[in-house]
């Protein structure tokens, strides 16, 4: 996902720049005036690195191998499954959604379409963004209700890669690529 991401930068975008140096101050005052459009922000809130498992794991032996439709195509995978969990389902108009919690506090959203919808139709409408980046959904979401689920959820493994250099050069930001003029006093002593 991040490979797709473009930062939209405003024509009043200008950091300014002393003795060839851009100050936190300035990056700050400049970041204000960058936009991101609605899949861009998504792609940023479902940006992962977890060093964390489940609060309520799966459990393997309910593991099983069924049909997964993507939209290159379907293909077996197999599905962690958790049986009667107790917890928040929320819905949209084009979506339902459960949110899984990990054990470092944090937790994760699965948004699935509902049938007949794509993930194009959701990310459309906006309305998964107001649900994943709601305080407390399960006060402050209308459609929630407290259920058993059955959950389904295909083994994924997420890696992305991507390079920022060209991006952060464009702002303003040179000398941390210039090793002979990068200081970077605050990190490692």
């Amino acid at each position: 996902v991040l490979d797709m991401i473009a930062l939209q930068v405003t024509s009043d975008f200008e950091p300014k720049i002393k003795d060839g140096r851009i100050t936190v101050e300035d990056i700050q005052d400049s970041v204000e005036k960058v936009q991101m459009d609605p899949n861009t922000l998504f792609a940023l809130y479902s940006t992962i690195y977890f060093q964390s498992k489940w609060s309520n794991e799966f459990t393997s032996n309910l593991s099983k191998e069924g049909l997964f439709f993507a939209n290159d195509g379907t293909r077996t995978v197999t599905y962690m499954n958790q049986l009667n969990n107790p917890m928040h389902y929320y819905w949209g108009e084009d979506f339902g959604a459960v949110k899984l919690s990990l054990r470092n506090g944090s937790s994760m959203w699965f948004i699935l379409p509902d049938e007949g919808k794509t993930v194009d139709d959701v990310i459309a409408t906006e309305e998964y963004l107001k649900l994943v980046t709601e305080r407390i959904p399960e006060e402050n979401w209308a459609n929630n209700k407290h259920l058993l689920v059955n959950l389904s959820v295909p083994k994924f493994d997420i890696t992305s890669q991507t390079d920022l250099q060209d991006d952060l050069q464009k702002m303003g930001i040179i000398d941390a690529f210039d090793y002979t003029k990068a200081s970077f006093p605050a990190v490692g002593g």
